[in-house]
């Protein structure tokens, strides 16, 4: 009797296969993320060996123009308006509107290194009435 409930049954489903493909989805994503923070890590590594020249309204250089201003005893309320000029890896000229109390201006700026460190230059400043 056993063998004729076996032959009436019907033999059972077997799943495997879209387990198999849905236990791949997760290391492919895995994986693909992996990727990306691997590349996200080595671009980060090669900034801290190779870093670039801050651009012309970068916190850098703004610090920078703003310290200049303060070394000679005049006080910046506005920096704005930054235009880049030219753009090389070694230097950067820029433009930028400056404003005091008392007067504004448009200055022109070189962002250059100097050693390891980032130098403001400023070449020209063409003032005007506020």
């Amino acid at each position: 009797m056993s063998n004729s409930e076996s032959a009436g049954a019907a033999p059972p489903a077997v799943p495997a296969a879209p387990a198999k493909a849905q236990a791949k989805i997760p290391r492919w994503i895995s994986a693909i993320v992996g990727l990306v923070f691997l590349i996200i890590g080595l671009s980060r590594l090669y900034n801290v060996f190779f870093p670039a020249l801050p651009g012309c309204s970068a916190d850098t250089t703004t610090g920078l123009i703003r310290k200049i201003f303060k070394d000679k005893n005049v006080e910046l309320t506005g920096l704005t308006n930054f235009k880049t000029i030219t753009d090389t890896s070694a230097r950067k000229t820029c433009q930028a509107d400056i404003t005091t109390e008392k007067e504004a201006a448009l200055i022109s700026y070189q962002v250059t290194w100097q050693g390891s460190n980032v130098q403001v230059l400023i070449t020209h400043i063409e003032t005007h009435a506020r």
